[in-house]
């Protein structure tokens, strides 16, 4: 299945999908909300979801869509290579990431890999999680914020990347309103009075 709301785009991969033998494009959406109908009906095996989507964005219908399929395996489609969001797209329960300029080799080898049982994020995504994890180190926000939940702690990650409160919404599938209200939270439990406050400690614990 192909989420995206570029129809020339579908078209595209609709075209290099009728070379693959092996592959068969079984139903398309524009949008989130049709998306997440029309797979319960379709049950396809892969979905390559765009992730700026009108609407519901690409992350949250992934979250959604795992949560009420979960055999399904999504590989998310982006036009950006942004930590951030491939961060998001892990926790929400993708199984890739792919730009959507990669070539027609590297979409088949990702929907192969990832049917096959495959963690795959294209070779820019994956040499970015390679250096996220070289650069975090993972157990200080654990270790130093052990109030935190895995929530707060990916908004952390992410303001600290300098990311504005409706950036981290758009990303992640909250609303702003609930930013605002995690980071209120987040305030109180690590005992800091702003959040440019809350931004330097993350810091000061090797948070990058």
């Amino acid at each position: 299945m192909v989420v995206d709301d570029h129809r020339i785009f579908r078209d595209g991969l609709r075209m290099i999908f009728a070379t693959a033998p092996d592959i068969d494009l079984v139903c398309e959406a524009s949008d989130a909300e049709t998306a997440l109908i029309q797979a319960a009906g379709c049950q396809p095996d892969i979905i390559l979801m765009d992730i700026q989507l009108p609407g519901i964005n690409g992350i949250e219908a992934t979250r959604r869509l795992v949560k009420q399929m979960p055999g399904i395996k999504i590989i998310i489609l982006s036009m950006f290579e942004e930590t951030g969001s491939l961060i998001s797209a892990i926790r929400a329960g993708a199984r890739g990431y792919i730009l959507k300029d990669a070539g027609e080799d590297q979409v088949f080898r990702s929907i192969r890999g990832v049917y096959n049982g495959e963690v795959l994020f294209g070779p820019q995504m994956a040499d970015k999680l390679l250096h996220l994890m070289s650069d975090i180190d993972m157990a200080a926000p654990v270790a130093l914020f052990p109030g935190l939940t895995d929530r707060e702690r990916e908004l952390m990650i992410l303001m600290v990347q300098g990311l504005s409160t409706e950036a981290i919404a758009s990303q992640t599938g909250l609303t702003v309103k609930t930013v605002r209200n995690h980071v209120s939270n987040m305030l109180n439990k690590v005992g800091v009075p702003s959040r440019n406050d809350l931004i330097a400690r993350a810091k000061a614990a090797g948070i990058k």
